[in-house]
């Protein structure tokens, strides 16, 4: 039974290859086995020229990704601008915070003691 990993989908192929796409995802893939199957399908001439057209959908797709990822990635980096100047300006607030926190926990903890030793 051929399983295929269904965490990854390769990018259609165009009409008339030799082959199927999801050949090259199966988890069991092997080249001699897939030179088998297809030896009666094509020729050699024609498996090398159809995967050399499949090789260039997946570049082009390849780099679809990388463009999108890239875009979002800038995308990101210029929402950030100017976060640095916006974590300044609430850090001192913060700071006044925690001071207030950390002196009203110690005098929970002194009135606590002193219950515990009444």
């Amino acid at each position: 039974m051929d399983q295929t990993n269904i965490d990854f989908t390769l990018p259609p192929a165009p009409r008339g290859l030799c082959f199927d796409r999801n050949d090259f995802v199966k988890t069991n893939f092997s080249v001699d086995n897939f030179l088998i199957d297809h030896q009666n399908v094509a020729s050699l001439e024609t498996m090398r020229d159809d995967l050399g057209v499949y090789l260039k959908v997946l570049r082009l797709t390849m780099i679809e990704l990388i463009n999108k990822d890239y875009a979002n990635f800038v995308n990101l980096c210029a929402t950030l601008i100017g976060f640095d100047k916006a974590i300044v300006k609430i850090q001192v607030p913060l700071e006044h915070l925690n001071e207030e926190v950390l002196s009203v926990k110690q005098c929970l903890e002194c009135n606590e003691r002193i219950i515990y030793l009444a």
